[in-house]
């Protein structure tokens, strides 16, 4: 299964995203950094990915999201990616 990482950042200080992270909670997605969250689907891309987030994000938000290889390195994430 596919392994894609989400990545943004957030152009509103002090707002209050919990809509976005939930969204991201509903795929399965883990926070690995602070604005970086891993997740596993099928039958889907990037594009669609981001388009998915997107409604949750205001117009001047930033959004990437990429299909990671399987050889990615990592240290001192704040969740294991191979439990992912």
């Amino acid at each position: 299964m596919p392994l894609y990482l989400v990545s943004y950042d957030l152009m509103a200080p002090g707002k209050d995203y919990k809509d976005l992270w939930a969204a991201l909670r509903a795929v399965n997605a883990v926070r690995v950094l602070e604005s970086e969250w891993f997740l596993r689907r099928v039958n889907t891309s990037p594009l669609n990915l981001a388009n998915h987030f997107l409604q949750y994000m205001d117009q001047n938000d930033k959004i990437l999201v990429t299909e990671v290889p399987d050889n990615y390195a990592y240290k001192n994430l704040l969740a294991d990616p191979t439990k992912i």
